[in-house]
């Protein structure tokens, strides 16, 4: 760590704890002496121990003290953000200089209240913080330059894009790709229409990355948010659909209704969070008696694929099927879902057994098994992993009792598609 911390950081201690027990005896050679903050370790200097509370902050004015105060509020940053917020733009700038010069601080803890301060900073000067970065040594430059082009990116990611880009073009798009999930975390803040205007502006550069960052708003417009942008299959835009279904599910029917209608790849993955949505607040049982009823309303060939994405995206759960399949009003419906339920079979899942057992009759559990073997793909499998699949379905077939005939059916499928894959 430098011998010599510079006479803002003191002071920043000194706010930070409360009180300030000590003057520095040198600026950072980094840091330019400020009038301002100079002033501010003076006074800082005359306030008493004793009208302060001891454990307020760090038993020693340095950097490295701060630092360590500043991890143990980490479980309450909105305490570090209010101290930083009371310094003054002279020795907000001093502490990201001595950030960036000091090797041997905790990463983590000094990336963290660098990420404070130049938002801070940011929020205070706007463009011009830019101008001061300019003027910094390279070696400074380059650690302090992303902390405020973060907090722009962050503040208004359309209005920065530019600078997103040179910064792109000078670092690489390794570099540059470390913004992105921070300025979709403020888009998110601000709500719906801020992320679509944020995926119109960077296009492709944010296509694969654009769901929800952080905490919703409590406003925060889930019709616009998926109506507006490409629908995805991903786990966090299937979370942020049942987190909506959770909050409103008539509106999130209607708008999965109405983003699924066109067949977009992906859409129909939100189908399970609807269940899942309801189960969370409600139970498995209250859900399945609110879905089942409501799959009348979708033609026959949206009302499949939706069936279909049950355990697309994640474990199909027996308690589901089980609620759900004596609640569905067709036998094609049923044997969709058990469909479903068997391929999950093939992972260790018990929800097959749960789904061919609810079925009407033997000749619709053969119906389902054939049609599996027959879309399963066993054909071009390796032997070995065809013969273990093939022996999880036997066993499947025993669990049901299913008769001999049909099961030779069955395995007899499998065999012909061995043959044809060779």
């Amino acid at each position: 760590m430098k011998a010599a911390i510079s006479f803002t950081s003191v002071a920043l201690a000194g706010v930070l704890a409360g009180y300030l027990g000590m003057r520095a005896k040198s600026a950072s050679e980094n840091a330019p002496a400020l009038p301002a903050a100079s002033a501010k370790v003076a006074d800082a200097a005359r306030v008493s121990p004793q009208a302060v509370d001891p454990d307020a902050g760090p038993a020693k004015h340095d950097l490295a003290s701060l630092l360590k105060w500043c991890r143990q509020q980490e479980i309450s940053g909105s305490r570090v953000e209010r101290e930083i917020e009371r310094l003054d733009k002279g020795e907000l700038r001093a502490l990201l200089v001595d950030l960036a010069g000091d090797g041997q601080a905790d990463p983590q803890v000094s990336a963290s209240t660098a990420g404070v301060a130049a938002k801070e900073l940011f929020k205070r000067e706007g463009a011009a913080a830019f101008d001061w970065v300019a003027g910094l040594d390279e070696g400074i430059r380059k650690a302090v330059y992303p902390r405020i082009l973060e907090a722009a990116l962050v503040s208004d990611p359309i209005a920065y894009k530019d600078r997103f880009e040179a910064y792109k073009k000078e670092y690489g798009g390794p570099a540059a790709s470390a913004f992105i999930y921070p300025m979709i975390g403020g888009a998110t803040e601000r709500g719906a229409e801020d992320m679509i205007k944020l995926q119109e502006a960077y296009g492709d550069a944010l296509k694969q990355y654009m769901v929800p960052v952080g905490t919703l708003p409590e406003d925060f417009d889930f019709h616009r948010f998926f109506t507006g942008l490409p629908a995805s299959s991903n786990d966090s835009m299937r979370n942020t659909f049942l987190y909506w279904v959770a909050k409103d599910r008539e509106a999130a029917w209607s708008g999965f209704k109405e983003v699924t209608k066109g067949g977009a790849p992906g859409t129909n993955s939100y189908f399970p969070a609807l269940f899942d949505g309801v189960a969370s607040v409600a139970g498995p049982a209250k859900a399945a008696e609110w879905l089942a009823p409501k799959l009348a309303e979708l033609p026959d060939e949206q009302r499949a694929r939706a069936l279909g994405a049950f355990g697309m995206m994640g474990p199909l759960e027996t308690q589901m099927v089980t609620a759900i399949m004596p609640l569905l009003e067709s036998d094609s419906d049923r044997m969709t879902l058990a469909q479903r339920a068997v391929v999950a079979s093939a992972g260790g899942s018990k929800a097959g057994v749960a789904a061919l057992t609810a079925l009407a009759s033997d000749e619709q559990r053969t119906e389902v098994l054939l049609n599996h073997v027959r879309t399963f793909g066993y054909e071009k499998m390796p032997p070995a992993s065809r013969d273990r699949f093939s022996g999880e379905l036997e066993k499947l077939m025993e669990k049901v009792n299913l008769p001999e005939a049909m099961r030779n059916q069955v395995t007899g499928e499998i065999k012909a598609r061995s043959g044809a894959g060779g």
